[in-house]
C-alpha cells in the first residue's frame, strides 16, 4: 500500500493554521432586527421610494442591492449628491435604534468577536448608550469595512457591511460613506477581499501570518456561528470566502475551524437550496427546533446552546 503522499506546498500552511488559537466568533444578520420591530430591507427600500416619490418594484426574490441601483437611477438629480442624501437617510432612521435585550444576551456570549452586516450600533450601545460611532478616525478606511473594528465592549465588533458613522465628515469622505446597499458597493468589496486573501500562490499564508488584523481572517481561524443571516445570493463576498475556503480545504489545507448556520427548522423547506450549497461547502447546519414557527424561541434556544 502506497503512504499518502503530502502536499508540501501546504506545510507552512497547515503550521501556522494549527499556531492559531480556536476562538469563537458569531456573524449576526439583520434576522435580529426583524425579531425587535420587523424591520426588513424590502420596508427600508419602499420608504426611500416614497419620499422620493418614485415607483420601484421592491420584493422579496429581487436583489436588495440591485434594487437600490434601480432606486438611485431613478431619481432626478446629480448622481453622487443623491447617493449620499441616500445613506444619509438610512443613518438617520437607525441612529436611535436599540440596544434591545436580544443585543444585550449576544454581546454576553463568550466569544472574542462579533461580525455584524448591520449598520446600527445597538450592539455598541449594550455597554455605552451614547456611542455613536467613530469620533476620530486616523488612517481608518472610510468607504470600506475590512479593517475597522469597535472594541468598545471586551469584544471585537465588526460592522461588515460598513456603519453609520465612520468618523470623516467631509463633502466626499462622508460620516455614511461605508453603507454598503448598492451593488456597485458589494462588487467593489468583493474584489477588494478576493485580492486581500489571494494576491498570489504563496499569498495565503502571507494573510494569515499578516500582524494586519481583518475579519476576513475569521473565516479561516474562528469557529463562527452565524446566525439572523439569510444567506441572499446578493451576499457575493461571503459566497466566495465559503466557497475559496472549501477549495483550499479540497486542496490539502487543513482548516480545523467550525462555521456553522444556524436557523429555525421551519425554515427549512425556503432555504433548501442554500442549505444544499453551504453543505458542499463544508457549512455545518444546525437546524433549531422550535414550536410553532416562534422565532423568538429560535434565538432564545441558540442564545441558551451557545
Amino acid at each position: 500500500m502506497r503512504a499518502k503522499v503530502v502536499n508540501s506546498k501546504f506545510e507552512k500552511t497547515n503550521k501556522v493554521l494549527k499556531s492559531i488559537a480556536k476562538s469563537k466568533a458569531i456573524l449576526l444578520g439583520n434576522g435580529i432586527n426583524r425579531v425587535q420591530d420587523a424591520r426588513s430591507w424590502q420596508d427600508i427600500l419602499i420608504k426611500i421610494c416614497n419620499i422620493n416619490n418614485i415607483h420601484v418594484e421592491v420584493k422579496e426574490n429581487k436583489s436588495y442591492p440591485l434594487t437600490f441601483e434601480e432606486i438611485l437611477f431613478s431619481i432626478k438629480g446629480d448622481f453622487n449628491t443623491n447617493l449620499r442624501e441616500l445613506k444619509q437617510y438610512i443613518a438617520n432612521s437607525l441612529k436611535d435604534y436599540g440596544p434591545f435585550q436580544l443585543h444585550t444576551q449576544i454581546v454576553n456570549l463568550e466569544c472574542t468577536d462579533i461580525l455584524t452586516t448591520n449598520y446600527d450600533y445597538a450592539l455598541e450601545k449594550v455597554i455605552n448608550n451614547n456611542y455613536s460611532g467613530v469620533i476620530n478616525p486616523g488612517n481608518s478606511e472610510y468607504k470600506f469595512s475590512l479593517y475597522r473594528k469597535n472594541d468598545i465592549t471586551e469584544k471585537n465588533i465588526w460592522h461588515i457591511h460598513g456603519e453609520l458613522n465612520t468618523g470623516f465628515n467631509g463633502s466626499e469622505l462622508f460620516p455614511e460613506l461605508s453603507i454598503m446597499i448598492g451593488f456597485e458597493h458589494y462588487s467593489d468589496y468583493l474584489r477588494k477581499i478576493h485580492q486581500l486573501v489571494k494576491p498570489d500562490d504563496a499569498g495565503f499564508t502571507n494573510f494569515l501570518e499578516s500582524d494586519k488584523d481583518t475579519w476576513v481572517k475569521r473565516f479561516f481561524t474562528h469557529n463562527i456561528d452565524i446566525i439572523g443571516f439569510s444567506f441572499e445570493y446578493s451576499e457575493n463576498h461571503i459566497w466566495w470566502l465559503l466557497n475559496y475556503r472549501a477549495r483550499l480545504k479540497n486542496q490539502g489545507i487543513d482548516f480545523n475551524n467550525i462555521i456553522k448556520y444556524n436557523y429555525p427548522d421551519f425554515e427549512e423547506d425556503l432555504l433548501k437550496d442554500r442549505l444544499d450549497l453551504m453543505k458542499s461547502f463544508g457549512v455545518h447546519l444546525n437546524p433549531i427546533i422550535v414550536n410553532n414557527n416562534d422565532y423568538h424561541q429560535f434565538w432564545t434556544k441558540f442564545i441558551t446552546d451557545f
